[in-house]
């Protein structure tokens, strides 16, 4: 039997995958696929890469 780890990480340590759910929660699409970092995350990847955030 698989075992499953949840580890909590709050909403500002995790703020490109908030904002990536919130795009997709927004669209009708059944799937979205980004093959570019969207306009809208590069601040906030530029931000945790800087701060050593997970990203």
């Amino acid at each position: 039997m698989e075992q499953w780890e949840f580890k909590y990480i709050s909403r500002e340590r995790n703020q490109v995958q908030d904002r990536l759910a919130k795009l997709v929660s927004e669209s009708n699409a059944t799937m979205q696929v980004f093959e570019k970092v969207l306009e809208e995350l590069v601040a906030v990847v530029d931000i945790a890469r800087a701060t050593n955030t997970n990203i």
